[in-house]
């Protein structure tokens, strides 16, 4: 789905339901420890799939929020 307006993300929010499976892509801050002890950080965009344990949607900013546990394993969520 592209969501091109505020509406879109209404519809969104009342077709999404807790116990879906919602894949999107996000960012992610990555953290990696080096050799010397220290740590070293960054973002990376990566597809993330949860099963939606909780909806929110905020009409004045624009947002749909989504809070779930991730059901796919990539190289930086472990399962």
């Amino acid at each position: 789905v592209n969501v091109e307006e505020t509406d879109d993300l209404w519809h969104l929010y009342n077709l999404i339901a807790v116990g879906d499976c919602v894949r999107s892509v996000t960012d992610r801050k990555v953290q990696k420890e080096l050799a010397s002890g220290a740590v070293d950080s960054h973002r990376v965009k990566l597809n993330l799939t949860v099963k939606v344990e909780k909806v929110e949607f905020d009409g004045e900013a624009g947002e749909l929020r989504l809070a779930g546990v991730n059901v796919e394993e990539n190289e930086h969520v472990k399962m």
